[in-house]
């Protein structure tokens, strides 16, 4: 016994759409040419999709990391470009996929070096933060690095426009005792503005279960996954306190 013919949805749609075409031949003469509107929208939708790259770029928490995400998502623009030259009609089916393994191969081969190129300068970008009380601007790659040489790192989440966040600074982040128990405590101190449009500090702000400012966070070398979190209003007596405990 046969087994039955399994059809995909789309193979039906295809079907019911010819047979009503069958059925009237003048639905033909609506149906819409190829041509300058087809290429415009074929244009359009490439430009849609340009657009999404750059956002899925944006979701890289670690700055320093864009300018490598960009040049392999050239490599794979290549890649594909290569692989579609080809077939054309006087090409056997065995050089087709000859030319397509050629450009698979020669893509995954500059993906690699581009990793490894990557890793090598990165890794030498590798500075000694100094914990001198001195406010730097947050990058992903500070608070790595900071911990990574054993040190805790202190993160201000602040705005221009946050009232708050200015009050805070000034009667307690800025005030003597708090940068007498920084120097004290040996911390790195990262200032994560949000005053303009700051995806990988917006994203670890959400990460650490909100989305709101003030938010002041202690990073620990021991435990660098479970910070101290001090959201909207806190003292100096807090901070100092959170700072002692740090290890």
């Amino acid at each position: 016994m046969e087994a039955a013919v399994q059809v995909s949805p789309r193979a039906r749609l295809s079907m019911l759409a010819l047979l009503v075409l069958a059925m009237f031949p003048g639905l033909l003469a609506k149906v819409p040419r190829a041509g300058r509107w087809s290429e415009l929208l074929k244009q359009f939708l490439g430009i849609v999709m340009m657009g999404v790259a750059v956002y899925l770029v944006t979701l890289v928490p670690n700055v320093t990391y864009w300018p490598w995400v960009l040049l392999g998502m050239v490599v794979v623009d290549l890649v594909c470009w290569g692989w579609g030259q080809v077939p054309t009609y006087e090409m056997t089916t065995q050089r087709v996929w000859t030319i397509r393994s050629i450009a698979l191969v020669l893509g995954l081969m500059l993906g690699a070096a581009l990793f490894v190129l990557a890793g090598r300068m990165e890794g030498g970008k590798k500075e000694e933060l100094a914990n001198d009380g001195q406010w730097r601007a947050f990058h992903v790659s500070r608070l790595d690095e900071a911990l990574a040489q054993g040190k805790p790192v202190v993160v201000d989440w602040t705005a221009r426009w946050c009232i708050n966040c200015r009050a805070l600074e000034a009667v307690v982040l800025n005030s003597a005792e708090m940068q007498d128990a920084f120097k004290a405590s040996k911390a790195v101190l990262l200032r994560a503005d949000l005053s303009w449009d700051n995806p990988p500090a917006e994203f670890l702000n959400s990460e650490l279960g909100g989305k709101s400012i003030p938010v002041l966070a202690i990073f620990s070398p021991s435990r660098p996954y479970r910070p101290v979190v001090l959201r909207d209003s806190y003292t100096a007596a807090r901070v100092k306190q959170e700072l002692e405990l740090v290890h």
